[in-house]
């Protein structure tokens, strides 16, 4: 595979991703260690309260069964993917300030902490992008080849801090 050809994929993905997602963009945003992913994470110290929320895994995949793989299907693919995950992050933005101001407007990003997406705090990458651009052969047999397919996996999760305390 072709690592420039993943790096374009990858760019294509951020950047519809972000436009997707404008709450994502004016939300305040801290690196997750990469150690809190599989267990509920303590987002914030020093307030009134802790907040505590479960890290999610967001993935998709698609597989070139019905339409024939090529460079322009897998850009468009991972287009399609960054406005849906943004879509999905919005959302789940829009839940969390739902969920912590309910009479409150639910575009208003300004106490909203958010992780971000494509880093960790010790400066490992999370944003996955996979691309499977040749056929594999199956140990069922050359008859049963593994297509080609491309995916995406990230961690994210995110909480509001609505009661700061400050000395």
């Amino acid at each position: 595979m072709d690592v420039n050809f993943q790096a374009e994929l990858e760019s294509l993905f951020r950047t519809n991703f972000l436009q997707a997602a404008p709450l994502y963009r004016e939300s305040a945003k801290f690196k997750l260690p990469y150690e809190d992913l599989k267990s509920a994470t303590n987002l914030y110290r020093g307030a009134t309260y802790d907040v505590t929320r479960k890290v999610e895994e967001i993935a998709d995949w698609f597989i070139f069964d019905k339409i024939p793989y090529s460079q322009d299907h897998a850009r468009g693919i991972a287009q399609r993917f960054g406005i849906e995950a943004g879509t999905l992050i919005d959302g789940l933005i829009r839940m969390e300030n739902a969920r912590s101001h309910r009479d409150h407007d639910l575009r208003n990003t300004t106490d909203m902490k958010a992780v971000d997406v494509f880093d960790h705090a010790d400066g490992r990458r999370n944003f996955q992008i996979i691309l499977q651009d040749s056929q594999i052969p199956s140990i069922n047999g050359p008859d049963a080849n593994i297509k080609e397919w491309v995916g995406y996996r990230f961690y994210f999760c995110c909480a509001v801090v609505s009661r700061e305390y400050k000395k």
